[in-house]
């Protein structure tokens, strides 16, 4: 009979934890949000950094400097003030290799454009020998 009531206990628990974890979601963004005050990192072509970005339903609508952007709030817009923080638009690293980082200090870059500069064979094995000079007792990896 106890074996029971703990069980029964147990999972109304378990079903009241599910439910307030619904209600703990993370909050919806509003549907109109413009930053201004900062410096806007664009990404475009050109790499132009602007003042300001409107972005209404989790889409950048305009970007420009304060003024231009300032003619977009209303009543209902969240301003965000930047206090001359740097913003990134769209910035996800969805692959990296982070353990690796700090191999870099003990190993020699043979990688070619765009991640690395080694561009021929004679290149990577200048670097090798290079780098053979500075560690003469121990292995070369790149």
């Amino acid at each position: 009979m106890m074996k029971r009531i703990l069980i029964s206990i147990l999972a109304l628990l378990v079903v009241a934890g599910l439910y307030v974890s619904t209600l703990i979601s993370a909050p919806t963004p509003p549907n109109h949000q413009v930053f201004i005050g900062g410096e806007v990192l664009t990404m475009d072509a050109d790499n132009r950094i602007a003042e300001a970005v409107s972005v209404r339903d989790g889409i950048i609508e305009q970007v420009g400097t304060t003024v231009e952007i300032s003619t977009l709030v209303t009543d209902s817009t969240a301003v965000v003030d930047l206090a001359g923080r740097t913003l990134i638009p769209g910035f996800v690293d969805a692959h990296g290799h982070f353990p690796g980082s700090g191999q870099t200090a003990f190993t020699v870059d043979l990688n070619s454009p765009p991640i690395g500069d080694t561009e021929s064979i004679p290149e990577l094995l200048e670097k090798l020998r290079a780098f053979g000079e500075k560690r003469p007792d121990g292995w070369l990896i790149g």
